[in-house]
């Protein structure tokens, strides 16, 4: 088995460079556990694993140093097999590089004031809470931003807030509802917030109804657009009624016209001409009829009216 110092030298340089590396590793590891309060079994796991590798170096130290003016130099000789001195560091740096992911992971995680911050800031709208004295403790970026165009700071007063959203007449477009210049349409509602412990909170939030107030816009225009063609549409009925009843006047009159027409020839035949007994009976006959036709025009016209009125 092949003793440290034993090997060459890029070998022995080589195992002292990946020790370094891994009592850095294991530094970082025990700084990272010590801020995080992580378990106490975890910083006495690092802490021994720093101890051994530490001690590991010292030792080794003397044997991959060579004096320039040894002839036979042989180190201290400690009897430490390369290939054991691999396989312990080794699982050494793969612990504490796994303890290292895991300590991030639990920080991602870990709620924080840092990460609520951070999420505040990803929610899409303006927020801030303000103590019950006015002065604000927590605003997100979009919050940050309103006020800035609002109030022209970033730090604000609840107070601040309110009065200048008041004065600001020419910016509302309903009673909760303000047009920025910036474009964007906010909703401002106001709010409290009560603590476990009983502490009170004022809220102020800002809602983005940009896509709500385009919407409702286009959708109002869509509706008007709809009545004015529900009245054309009326009108249009109306028309077509109003041609109807005209095309069945003309129609009525023309029949009218031909059946009298038909009664007046025969009366004019019987008086002008010396017509037989049984032809004359024939032309009174013909303008009895055309009477009759009339009268029975008459009266189902005056019937299809009643009927349509009902």
């Amino acid at each position: 088995m092949t003793l440290f110092y034993e090997c060459d030298y890029p070998m022995r340089f080589s195992y002292m460079l990946f020790l370094m590396v891994t009592i850095l590793m294991l530094v970082v590891l025990m700084w990272k556990l010590i801020l995080g309060k992580h378990s106490k079994s975890g910083v006495i796991a690092c802490a021994a694993g720093l101890m051994l590798t530490l001690g590991v170096y010292s030792v080794l130290l003397d044997d991959h140093i060579v004096p320039q003016d040894a002839i036979n130099w042989q180190g201290h000789k400690a009897p430490l097999p390369i290939a054991g001195l691999w396989l312990i560091t080794a699982v050494i740096f793969l612990g504490g590089a796994y303890a290292i992911l895991l300590c991030h992971t639990r920080d991602k995680r870990k709620v924080t004031e840092s990460s609520i911050k951070e999420a505040i800031d990803e929610i899409p709208m303006g927020l801030g809470y303000f103590r019950q004295n006015g002065v604000s403790m927590l605003i997100n970026r979009r919050m940050a931003e309103i006020s800035e165009i609002v109030c022209g700071k970033v730090l604000m007063t609840f107070e601040e807030l309110s009065d200048m959203l008041e004065g600001r007449s020419d910016w509302k477009e309903t009673e909760d509802v303000y047009r920025l210049p910036d474009g964007s349409a906010c909703r401002y509602v106001e709010d409290e917030l009560v603590t476990a412990a009983g502490e009170r909170f004022r809220v102020a939030y800002f809602y983005d109804v940009t896509k709500l107030v385009r919407r409702k816009k286009e959708l109002d225009a869509q509706n008007e657009e709809l009545r004015i063609m529900s009245v054309q549409n009326r009108r249009l009925r109306e028309n077509v009624g109003q041609l109807a009843k005209e095309e069945e006047l003309l129609f009525f009159k023309t029949k009218w016209h031909d059946t009298m027409g038909e009664g007046l020839t025969a009366i004019r035949r019987t008086l002008l001409a010396s017509l037989p007994e049984n032809e004359t009976d024939d032309s009174l006959r013909s303008l009895s009829d055309a009477i009759t036709v009339i009268q029975r025009d008459n009266d189902d016209s005056d019937q299809r009216r009643v009927a349509i009125s009902f």
